[in-house]
């Protein structure tokens, strides 16, 4: 892709292509990666539409909580009553979830929503792939690994907060 646009700048540049040509050129580029990129979309076994949350394990909660609040100006979140060893920051749409669980400096999971969440078939589609589902947490929600081995959470647009 770079190396297609750098050509087509460089033979405007050149003379070669006219400025209408340029924007011809780019627009196909734009429309080729779009297809593209629905074409893989429509070969996954489900839609990801949107971030849910990330889930880091803290050695001392309170430290985790006054950097992410004084470093990067986060706001807790506000309709949910934390448990325990655990704390909770709104970020965008999502949330950051800080718990106190060993082993510390890990990245617990993350989680992502799918729409028209149907766990088995879910499951099921991600096993022919060679994807074993883990903890299935229920009816709204289920965990793999990507791979690198970090956990990933899909969860039901429905799932309870």
């Amino acid at each position: 892709m770079k190396t297609a646009i750098s050509n087509l700048v460089s033979r405007y540049e050149g003379g070669s292509l006219s400025r209408r040509e340029l924007i011809q050129g780019l627009t196909l580029l734009a429309v080729s990666v779009a297809g593209t990129a629905q074409e893989a979309s429509a070969a996954a076994p489900f839609q990801v539409t949107s971030f849910a949350h990330a889930s880091l394990q803290v050695k001392d909660l309170d430290a985790s909580v006054k950097f992410y609040r004084d470093v990067l100006g986060l706001v807790a979140e506000d309709k949910i009553v934390n448990p325990p060893g655990e704390f909770r920051f709104k970020v965008g749409a999502g949330t950051l979830v800080l718990r106190h669980v060993e082993p510390y400096g890990v990245v617990d999971h993350v989680a992502y929503v799918a729409q028209h969440f149907d766990r088995p078939a879910m499951i099921e589609t991600l096993k022919q792939q060679g994807i074993e589902a883990f903890d299935t947490h229920g009816p709204f929600a289920f965990y793999f690994r990507d791979p690198d081995g970090y956990p990933v959470q899909i969860v039901s647009p429905q799932t309870p907060a």
